[in-house]
């Protein structure tokens, strides 16, 4: 009996600020969410199955012309997998083969990389040319191997501009029996949504950005450098390591002058004009800060993951605002007049606390799995919010939202970005892709 699904897959890299749902070693549930991952090939084209005495990796289509064949259009599951038992019944005897093909369109000559899964045996052949020939069968790839389907392999395609014809041989020995693929650097983009600069790799590990309006300037909080930078706009490198001799620093905010940023053990100031680092406020037993902001008073409100509180800092003296299980996994947060917005990945959702009540109430949810990161007004009254894992999401009033980015093929991480309403320019730093990134929204 063929009980195929496709391997959930894993948190490759867990960023304790980025979010901690589960420990490291854990199994990371799917979002319920009804965008796939950009780039999975959902169209192939099946061959009858066919006995194979000598799989030949060199000869794609045993030779054959495509047109000598006779063809089934197939569609794959959300996932991208293809449970070839659906359609083709095994040989009776020995093992049995199907070819799945499809079309790759390039606009011009390059290499891109393809993501893929099987089981049992596989083949991969651009353009008629065999690229790679392997076997996920339980035990037999390696001792740990449960022969599962998942996204394991990955083969770069020489690609010609134009079409490009991608050929499986997919073959059953037998038991589990089937493929998927993807194009492993596929990026989705609303058509409101378009790139206008990208700087990889110049900054380590970076996680929030805050805009200064006064000087112009943005400042990224550099994880892993224990600083923070300053880069123009138009993406021009201001500054590395503007400001040193920060512990792991997070989320950034300016106000009243001045700027904010989140350390392991508290909030610190930062005066703009210097450069440096005029004041700190320590917050006792907290556990993993994480974002903040403030009210019109200059009240400090800052998220700490791990203990499932927000914080409030009163002229530099904190105490739990909120704390407990409606605001679990708590890590954006935005305050505004009279609630104050908690985006927590425990839910995958962004509470609504009222901010003299402390009564809370969900405004909107993505579901398990997402990691609830940035979260920023739009200016117009709506907002703008990331999941973590690549996704940047817009928000009406009430709550309805729009999909404007998923950068989850490549993982290229959305962490706690900034947005200029006025320049409708959003800024998106990656955290462990050390990315920082520019799109253009083009309509409101």
């Amino acid at each position: 009996m063929h009980n195929l699904r496709p391997l959930p897959e894993f948190l490759s890299l867990l960023a304790a600020v980025a979010l901690s749902a589960a420990p490291a070693n854990a199994e990371i549930p799917a979002p319920e969410s009804p965008e796939p991952v950009p780039g999975i090939i959902t169209d192939w084209q099946l061959s009858p199955a066919s006995r194979s005495f000598d799989l030949a990796p060199e000869r794609c289509l045993d030779g054959q012309t495509p047109a000598a064949i006779s063809w089934t259009p197939v569609t794959s599951d959300p996932s991208g997998l293809v449970d070839i038992a659906h359609y083709r019944k095994p040989v009776a005897e020995g093992v049995s083969k199907v070819w799945a093909r499809t079309v790759v369109h390039a606009r011009q000559k390059e290499s891109r990389p393809f993501i893929f899964g099987y089981a049992e045996e596989v083949s991969v052949y651009l353009n008629g040319r065999v690229l790679y020939r392997g076997r996920n069968v339980s035990q037999r790839r390696d001792p740990s191997s449960p022969g599962i389907i998942g996204w394991n392999d990955t083969v770069y395609l020489p690609l010609e501009a134009g079409e490009n014809e991608l050929a499986l041989m997919v073959s059953d020995e037998p038991g589990n029996w089937g493929f998927m693929g993807r194009d492993l650097d596929a990026v989705y983009c609303h058509p409101d949504l378009k790139e206008v600069w990208d700087l990889p790799g110049r900054l380590s590990a970076p996680e929030s950005v805050a805009y200064d309006t006064a000087r112009k300037v943005l400042y990224v909080s550099d994880l892993g450098g224990g600083c923070i930078s300053k880069i123009g706009p138009d993406g021009t490198v201001v500054a590395l390591r503007w400001v040193a001799g920060l512990k792991a620093p997070t989320g950034l905010k300016i106000f009243g002058g001045k700027l904010y940023a989140v350390e392991r053990s508290g909030v610190t100031e930062i005066d703009p004009e210097q450069g440096a680092i005029t004041g700190r406020s320590l917050i006792p037993g907290a556990l993993l800060l994480n974002d903040l902001d403030f009210d019109d008073a200059g009240t400090i409100y800052v998220t700490d993951t791990f203990k499932n509180c927000v914080f409030r800092l009163i002229g530099g003296k904190p105490e739990v605002w909120i704390e407990g299980n409606a605001v679990s996994r708590p890590n954006g947060i935005l305050v505004e007049k009279e609630r104050v917005l908690v985006g927590g990945s425990e839910d995958g959702a962004i509470k609504s606390v009222d901010l003299k009540t402390r009564q809370v109430c969900t405004f909107l949810t993505l579901g398990p799995g997402a990691n609830m990161d940035g979260l920023v007004s739009d200016g117009k009254g709506g907002h703008l919010f990331s999941d973590y894992y690549g996704r940047i999401y817009r928000a009406d009033a009430a709550g309805r939202k729009t999909l404007l980015l998923d950068r989850r093929g490549p993982h290229q991480y959305t962490a706690d970005f900034e947005y200029i309403p006025e320049q409708g320019l959003l800024i998106v730093p990656s955290l462990y892709d050390n990315r920082l990134s520019a799109y253009r929204i083009s309509t409101p």
